[in-house]
């Protein structure tokens, strides 16, 4: 048990919705220190850890491909997750770790609902409806992804970034 094969690296904090003159910076601070900073320290720990051969999953969201208006925070930090996923593949490559990130879309879940409250605020609209799929993803869409990434089966994948996001990219 002295050695890693696989890893799942996930960290996510939002804020309330606000635009950028009117975000707090502690609230950024926080933020990038939860989502960017835990990533690192993550891989900082683990690669060292890891088998040669080992897989490393980063989670971004599709708000790291996309822009999202009243969270710049979560935006940039999911952003330098995939630079930082980039980066990490490039360097541990000669060892065989696949370093890939996973970037869900809307996700049924507690995040998901509390900002589309904020978002949608007075309304009966849903994320479900920005989604070519019509509907939110479930949390077993986003382990189906990172099983494959974590198999022999993406044995030819890294420095990517893989979507479940039901299309909310595409446009």
């Amino acid at each position: 048990w002295e050695k890693v094969d696989g890893f799942v690296n996930n960290a996510g904090i939002q804020t309330p919705v606000r635009p950028i003159v009117e975000f707090p910076e502690e609230d950024f601070d926080r933020v990038l220190a939860v989502n960017i900073r835990g990533v690192f320290l993550g891989m900082k720990y683990v690669l060292p850890r890891m088998r040669d051969g080992g897989s490393v999953v980063n989670m971004s969201s599709a708000l790291g491909v996309v822009g999202g208006a009243g969270i710049v925070a979560y935006v940039a930090s999911k952003h330098a997750i995939i630079g930082m996923t980039k980066t990490a593949a490039l360097e541990q490559g000669a060892r065989g770790i696949r370093v890939n990130a996973c970037a869900p879309g809307p996700i049924a879940g507690r995040m998901t609902f509390k900002l589309a409250d904020e978002v949608f605020a007075g309304t009966s609209k849903t994320f479900a409806e920005t989604v070519p799929l019509g509907r939110h993803g479930t949390p077993e869409d986003v382990a189906g992804m990172v099983a494959f990434l974590l198999s022999d089966d993406s044995g030819y994948a890294t420095g990517t970034t893989h979507s479940v996001d039901g299309g909310f990219t595409t446009a």
